[in-house]
């Protein structure tokens, strides 16, 4: 790394300036990831970002690269998150990610967090092998994926609440508190950061319960709306459903349905970081969805 090159820490920066890093530390990235300084602001507060633990390099006076670094307790439990990782283009290939990686997991330590956790979209070889280098390691693939714009002209999910068996009564939908979805046995505590319900600010959760009451699946999920509060979209965070019962591919048509809608609506469906595997992710494949892009969840045990 050049020698001129000093690490920092996110809180010595302004909101303004830490903005203006990250712009331009992600310009030419795979996703168009510009923000406004209300939605940087809004990130740093929701996703539980640390700027006194988040690693910044400093050159010259200037800032020219960061990893965010986010942190909570979970069951007795410290994890770190890697919340964003970039360098400006003019010190990309220069060892200032490195550096600044192995910097942020020296922070881990000293925090005696016994997990960190990131996604890196699979297609940036770079930014896969340097977290390789750091020790982390691919724990799953997950998908982001959306509907095409133009509305389908037929059910989204036929055994779902728009028109199947399922809809017909086999189900009731219960919107609940996400953290009750959180309790139960089969929901993804080690789902991407942003996915999890402690970390996903405005999500909801609603609940498949059948004739008896019990609850045979959950789905987290956010709403969007117009300033004049009309629909305007629907994005899916994380879905399960209780893998004792078989009846999870009918339980997940109903709740995707009921949070979707008619397919005729004109709103926006989205889902984002599903692992491939998933029942929701492969319900939403079959129902038109493509793949935006997809990431690895890479995972590094600091201390055991």
């Amino acid at each position: 790394m050049n020698q001129n090159v000093k690490l920092r820490r996110l809180s010595e920066l302004s909101y303004e300036a830490s903005l203006t890093l990250w712009n331009e530390g992600f310009s030419g990235y795979y996703a168009d990831m510009t923000r406004t300084l209300a939605q940087h602001v809004k990130y740093i507060g929701t996703a539980n970002i640390q700027p006194e633990h988040s690693v910044v390099a400093v050159a010259d006076g200037e800032p020219v690269g960061f990893v965010l670094t986010g942190l909570r307790r979970d069951g007795g439990r410290t994890l770190a998150w890697n919340g964003g990782t970039a360098v400006v283009p003019r010190y990309r290939g220069t060892g200032v990610g490195t550096a600044m990686m192995r910097e942020a997991i020296r922070v881990y330590e000293e925090l005696d967090a016994h997990a960190a956790s990131l996604e890196a979209i699979t297609a940036n070889d770079a930014a896969v092998a340097l977290y390789r280098r750091c020790g982390y390691a691919i724990r799953e693939r997950v998908l982001i994926l959306a509907q095409p714009k133009e509305p389908a002209n037929k059910p989204l999910f036929p055994d779902g609440a728009d028109g199947g068996r399922a809809g017909a009564g086999a189900y009731a939908l219960r919107r609940a508190h996400p953290r009750e979805a959180g309790r139960l046995p089969y929901y993804r505590g080690d789902a991407p950061w942003c996915s999890q319900w402690p970390n996903a600010a405005d999500a909801e959760a609603a609940l498949a319960a059948d004739g008896s009451g019990e609850t045979a699946g959950f789905a987290l999920y956010k709403r969007s709306f117009g300033e004049d509060g009309t629909p305007r979209g629907v994005h899916l965070l994380q879905a399960g459903f209780d893998p004792a019962r078989g009846d999870g591919r009918e339980a997940a048509a109903f709740l995707l349905a009921a949070l979707y809608g008619p397919a005729d609506a004109p709103i926006r469906r989205t889902a984002d970081n599903l692992p491939e595997s998933s029942l929701a992710a492969k319900l939403l494949i079959e129902a038109g969805f493509e793949t935006a892009f997809a990431q690895y969840v890479m995972e590094l045990t600091v201390r055991p």
